[in-house]
């Protein structure tokens, strides 16, 4: 009788295939959050199903997302100082305790 091969557990890849593109992804994230956000997103995913935990993708997408977040916000309110001095016209204006600079 003839025993049959014995079956070996695949073992996962002994680095990280994805740590590379996660320490990419984080340094983005602070230079072009989305960019960053993105391609820390793809690390994490891509690290995560080979079984391991890619620690600066994680921390690319916490500072993707709240790079993303401060860049709106600030964008919205450049908008908005901009758009009371088109009304205002230039000069220097006080409305509601705020003062407007506007050339």
């Amino acid at each position: 009788m003839t025993q049959p091969p014995p079956q070996y557990a695949a073992q996962p890849p002994a680095k990280d295939p994805a740590m590379v593109m996660g320490i990419v992804g984080l340094i983005l994230a602070f230079f072009c959050a989305i960019v960053g956000l993105v391609i820390s997103i793809i690390a994490f995913l891509k690290s995560r199903k080979a079984g391991f935990t890619n620690i600066p993708a994680l921390i690319g997408i916490i500072v993707g997302i709240l790079a993303t977040v401060g860049w709106s916000i600030g964008g919205v309110n450049l908008g908005n100082v901009v758009a009371k001095c088109g009304e205002l016209g230039p000069g220097v204006h006080q409305v509601d305790g705020v003062t407007f600079t506007c050339s």
